[in-house]
Protein backbone atom coordinates (compact mmCIF):
# COMPACT_ATOMS: atom_id res chain seq x y z
CA UNK A 1 0.00 0.00 0.00
CA UNK A 2 0.82 4.13 -0.66
CA UNK A 3 2.40 5.41 2.46
CA UNK A 4 0.27 7.80 4.51
CA UNK A 5 1.84 11.12 4.24
CA UNK A 6 -0.70 13.23 5.59
CA UNK A 7 -3.38 12.09 8.32
CA UNK A 8 -6.85 13.01 6.93
CA UNK A 9 -9.62 12.52 9.82
CA UNK A 10 -12.37 12.59 7.11
CA UNK A 11 -11.12 9.32 4.84
CA UNK A 12 -10.08 5.86 5.62
CA UNK A 13 -6.34 6.66 6.58
CA UNK A 14 -6.71 4.74 9.51
CA UNK A 15 -7.19 1.90 7.82
CA UNK A 16 -4.11 2.56 5.35
CA UNK A 17 -2.15 3.49 8.21
CA UNK A 18 -2.58 0.34 9.76
CA UNK A 19 -1.46 -1.45 6.53
CA UNK A 20 1.80 1.12 5.76
CA UNK A 21 5.19 0.11 6.61
CA UNK A 22 6.08 2.69 8.36
CA UNK A 23 6.82 3.05 12.64
CA UNK A 24 3.26 3.13 14.22
CA UNK A 25 4.15 6.51 16.00
CA UNK A 26 0.66 8.31 15.51
CA UNK A 27 2.08 11.38 16.42
CA UNK A 28 4.93 10.59 13.26
CA UNK A 29 2.33 9.75 11.18
CA UNK A 30 -0.25 12.93 11.79
CA UNK A 31 2.89 15.36 10.56
CA UNK A 32 1.11 16.68 7.65
CA UNK A 33 3.36 17.44 4.42
CA UNK A 34 3.67 20.40 4.09
CA UNK A 35 2.86 22.10 0.89
CA UNK A 36 4.90 25.12 0.71
CA UNK A 37 8.04 22.94 0.92
CA UNK A 38 10.22 22.85 4.18
CA UNK A 39 12.40 20.19 2.78
CA UNK A 40 16.00 21.42 3.65
CA UNK A 41 17.89 19.80 0.82
CA UNK A 42 15.63 20.79 -1.85
CA UNK A 43 15.52 24.37 -1.06
CA UNK A 44 19.52 24.50 -0.65
CA UNK A 45 19.98 23.63 -3.40
CA UNK A 46 17.10 25.43 -5.27
CA UNK A 47 18.66 28.52 -3.80
CA UNK A 48 21.85 27.87 -4.73
CA UNK A 49 21.12 27.52 -8.31
CA UNK A 50 19.59 30.44 -8.58
CA UNK A 51 22.67 31.95 -7.28
CA UNK A 52 25.08 30.29 -9.45
CA UNK A 53 22.63 31.36 -12.79
CA UNK A 54 22.85 34.74 -11.37
CA UNK A 55 26.21 35.34 -10.93
CA UNK A 56 26.79 33.60 -14.37
CA UNK A 57 24.15 36.13 -15.99
CA UNK A 58 26.05 39.21 -13.63
CA UNK A 59 29.69 38.15 -15.39
CA UNK A 60 28.50 37.03 -19.01
CA UNK A 61 28.79 33.21 -18.35
CA UNK A 62 32.87 33.83 -17.49
CA UNK A 63 33.00 31.26 -14.38
CA UNK A 64 36.16 32.80 -12.85
CA UNK A 65 34.32 36.23 -12.98
CA UNK A 66 30.70 34.44 -11.45
CA UNK A 67 33.18 32.74 -8.38
CA UNK A 68 34.59 35.91 -7.76
CA UNK A 69 30.96 37.87 -7.11
CA UNK A 70 29.67 34.68 -4.83
CA UNK A 71 33.11 34.57 -3.08
CA UNK A 72 33.98 31.07 -4.10
CA UNK A 73 36.47 28.92 -5.07
CA UNK A 74 36.38 28.07 -8.97
CA UNK A 75 36.27 24.74 -8.39
CA UNK A 76 33.71 24.48 -6.15
CA UNK A 77 31.85 26.79 -9.26
CA UNK A 78 32.43 24.29 -11.59
CA UNK A 79 31.79 21.38 -9.85
CA UNK A 80 28.08 23.18 -8.93
CA UNK A 81 27.39 23.95 -12.63
CA UNK A 82 28.35 20.00 -13.23
CA UNK A 83 26.27 18.47 -10.77
CA UNK A 84 23.31 20.85 -11.04
CA UNK A 85 23.50 20.64 -14.91
CA UNK A 86 23.36 24.52 -15.19
CA UNK A 87 23.65 25.49 -18.66
CA UNK A 88 25.03 28.61 -20.18
CA UNK A 89 22.44 31.24 -18.37
CA UNK A 90 21.75 33.67 -20.71
CA UNK A 91 18.14 35.23 -19.47
CA UNK A 92 17.43 36.17 -15.72
CA UNK A 93 18.07 38.37 -12.71
CA UNK A 94 22.04 39.63 -12.33
CA UNK A 95 23.34 38.60 -8.97
CA UNK A 96 22.49 41.42 -5.96
CA UNK A 97 25.42 42.23 -3.33
CA UNK A 98 24.05 41.33 -0.25
CA UNK A 99 25.90 42.12 2.97
CA UNK A 100 26.48 40.27 6.13
CA UNK A 101 26.00 42.13 9.98
CA UNK A 102 29.75 43.32 9.57
CA UNK A 103 28.68 45.52 5.71
CA UNK A 104 31.31 42.46 4.24
CA UNK A 105 29.78 41.44 0.82
CA UNK A 106 28.37 38.11 1.82
CA UNK A 107 30.02 34.66 0.25
CA UNK A 108 27.59 32.21 -1.55
CA UNK A 109 28.40 29.64 1.69
CA UNK A 110 27.53 32.79 3.71
CA UNK A 111 23.87 33.13 1.74
CA UNK A 112 23.18 29.07 1.98
CA UNK A 113 23.64 29.71 5.64
CA UNK A 114 20.93 32.28 6.00
CA UNK A 115 18.49 30.55 4.04
CA UNK A 116 19.17 27.11 6.38
CA UNK A 117 18.85 28.96 9.79
CA UNK A 118 15.87 30.66 8.58
CA UNK A 119 14.17 27.14 7.69
CA UNK A 120 15.54 25.62 10.16
CA UNK A 121 13.74 28.57 12.42
CA UNK A 122 10.23 28.15 10.31
CA UNK A 123 10.39 24.25 11.11
CA UNK A 124 10.96 24.79 14.56
CA UNK A 125 8.02 27.45 14.96
CA UNK A 126 5.25 24.89 13.02
CA UNK A 127 6.05 22.15 15.23
CA UNK A 128 6.16 24.12 18.63
CA UNK A 129 10.23 23.26 18.66
CA UNK A 130 10.05 19.38 18.33
CA UNK A 131 13.15 18.59 17.10
CA UNK A 132 11.75 15.09 15.93
CA UNK A 133 8.50 16.27 14.23
CA UNK A 134 10.67 19.32 12.68
CA UNK A 135 13.50 17.21 11.67
CA UNK A 136 10.67 14.84 9.90
CA UNK A 137 9.27 17.94 8.22
CA UNK A 138 12.42 19.14 6.19
CA UNK A 139 13.89 15.66 5.21
CA UNK A 140 16.48 15.31 7.44
CA UNK A 141 17.81 12.99 10.23
CA UNK A 142 17.07 14.06 13.95
CA UNK A 143 20.77 14.19 14.72
CA UNK A 144 21.42 15.91 11.79
CA UNK A 145 19.02 19.08 12.70
CA UNK A 146 20.28 18.73 16.44
CA UNK A 147 24.02 19.78 14.93
CA UNK A 148 22.77 22.54 12.69
CA UNK A 149 21.38 23.96 15.92
CA UNK A 150 24.45 23.32 17.91
CA UNK A 151 26.06 25.27 15.12
CA UNK A 152 23.71 28.02 14.89
CA UNK A 153 23.11 28.60 18.58
CA UNK A 154 19.46 27.94 18.13
CA UNK A 155 16.82 25.87 20.04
Amino acid sequence: PERIRRFDPFSDAIDDWKESPEPTDMVTRAVPVDPSGLDLKRQIRAFEVELIRAALVSAGNNQTDAAELLLMPRRTLVYKISAYGIRDAQVGDPLTIQTGDDGKPMSFKDRIERLELRILKEALNRTAGDRTIASRLMGIQKRTLDTKIGRFGIG
